[in-house]
């Protein structure tokens, strides 16, 4: 049995931001062209190498992979034989205005010099609570929280009982509020359901 596989960009690097905005030629690749693009290519490496046609051919993406799985279905529906299309990033309109409450909860613009700001020491001590909360919840203490919509996470208990200083195991009123907020579904002004809380 053989088998091949072919990965993509999708026309740029994940850690250069979004830059590759300005670019309408990449901008397509990431939006809709790429994952199409990819299975022409996979079907012709194929059928070089091996002198045939694959049996089969399988998309498997998670996130904004997701949500092109979800398009190449729509589109492109004879590409694949099966799409494994994960935690699809659909919505980008909320996901955004999400990512950017959630950089507001967490100190932005100021960065360290926020009473928000949490340093990785502050998201180790809040993992560790998390796993200490909700661990045990699927029967089994293996550092995996199998169903994150059953945890009800209470932060609370991670406040300083004095005031904080760099390295304790635990957190400010303030970075307790700004959990608190993380950790629920986000409503708009009008009651509109926008996002569920993140896991």
């Amino acid at each position: 049995m053989s088998f091949a596989t072919v990965s993509t960009n999708n026309g740029h690097d994940g850690d250069n931001g979004t830059a590759f905005a300005n670019n309408s030629e990449v901008l397509a690749d990431y939006t809709s062209r790429s994952i199409h693009i990819e299975s022409l290519v996979h079907n012709a490496l194929i059928e070089a190498y091996f002198s045939r046609h694959a049996r089969k051919s399988y998309f498997l993406g998670c996130s904004n992979g997701g949500r092109q799985g979800m398009y190449a279905a729509m589109h492109y529906p004879d590409d694949f034989d099966g799409i494994i299309a994960g935690a699809a990033a659909t919505n980008f309109n909320y996901f955004w205005g999400w990512t950017g409450i959630l950089s507001k909860l967490v100190g932005a613009p100021d960065g360290e010099a926020s009473p928000r700001f949490f340093t990785a020491k502050d998201w180790e001590t809040v993992h560790q609570e998390i796993l200490h909360q909700c661990d045990f919840l699927d029967g089994v203490e293996d550092g995996i929280i199998s169903d994150p919509d059953a945890c009800e996470f209470r932060p609370e208990v991670l406040i300083c009982r004095k005031e904080k200083k760099p390295g304790d195991d635990c957190l400010s009123s303030i970075q307790i509020e700004s959990l608190k907020e993380i950790y629920r579904p986000l409503f708009g002004t009008n009651g509109k359901y926008i996002s569920p809380r993140f896991d």
